[in-house]
């Protein structure tokens, strides 16, 4: 199973996509695809800042398919991955991304792949990683 980060996620909208992540996401069954719902709050922040116009509506459209598309695949913070980030943020002994750090405690606790250009934000706490830009 995998958990795509939030640059994951975004790649697919873009207008000149990443072709290797596309090709990662298109052969990767949908079923194994899940996402936090940390990464759903930040594509949600990153639409809202935007001024209103064709792109804003061409966002909110796509955000509203991500939601039916993830439907039982987006994972929460609960009480294991608090304790979690909390042990990995001590003994890390350095400061970490709350949102990457959180996401790579999720996918410690469900046994995930996290799916990120980002990967030296999760070898510190050693989450899998695999990199869809080199892979």
């Amino acid at each position: 199973m995998f958990i795509l980060d939030t640059m994951v996620v975004s790649e697919d909208i873009k207008s000149q996509p990443n072709a290797k992540v596309r090709a990662w996401l298109r052969a990767t069954p949908p079923e194994l695809q899940y996402v936090s719902v940390l990464s759903l709050g930040e594509l949600r922040f990153g639409i809202g800042r935007l001024a209103s116009g064709p792109a804003k509506q061409r966002l909110e459209k796509w955000y509203a398919g991500l939601l039916p598309f993830f439907h039982g695949r987006c994972l929460h913070i609960d009480l294991a991955v608090a304790q979690r980030w909390g042990r990995l943020r001590s003994e890390v002994g350095r400061s970490l991304s709350a949102t990457d750090s959180l996401i790579g405690a999720t996918a410690l606790v469900n046994d995930f792949t996290v799916v990120t250009r980002n990967e030296r934000h999760f070898a510190d706490f050693g989450a899998r990683v695999i990199n869809p830009w080199f892979a």
